[in-house]
């Protein structure tokens, strides 16, 4: 988090140099998308807590099952899939910027699903992928309620 900001996990603030170039998905991981590796592998898909499936991002989901889900992918396509790295999640988010939100300062109902912003479900419930549009990299809603797993 930029000094003075931010949960105490998040200090001190370090730089970090990413030295290779990396490609990331711009919409999250949807429960429809993961339940294909359920169905695929014999796993039982995630609960999405009442928060409705289908083309939300998935979650309630280990690392460990993150993990064995870009390994499938990885084998299904044929391409490499893995989980970004902190630095990477953080660098793709922010589209660049060093503020808290790719867009600046303070958290925007239109731009994002977040708590006392204002926003349709108020941080308690996820949008569904894509609702929100994209930073000027093409990532879409990198501030939400569902965290991802670097």
């Amino acid at each position: 988090a930029p000094p003075g900001q931010g949960d105490p996990n998040e200090r001190p603030v370090k730089t970090v140099h990413i030295p290779h170039p990396f490609a990331i998905g711009a919409y999250e991981v949807t429960f429809e998308e993961f339940e294909a590796y359920c169905r695929a592998t014999g796993r039982p898909p995630p609960d999405d807590s009442e928060w409705g499936g289908g083309w939300r991002p998935v979650m309630n989901v280990s690392w460990e099952e993150a993990k064995a889900y870009v390994a499938w992918l990885s084998r299904e396509t044929g391409a490499r899939y893995r989980l970004p790295t902190e630095a990477e999640w953080e660098y793709a988010a922010r589209g660049g910027t060093t503020s808290p939100f790719w867009w600046g300062e303070k958290a925007d109902a239109g731009l994002a699903n977040c708590a006392g912003c204002g926003s349709l479900w108020g941080g308690d419930k996820s949008a569904r992928v894509g609702h929100f549009p994209p930073h000027p990299s093409g990532l879409h809603a990198p501030a939400g309620p569902a965290r991802p797993w670097v």
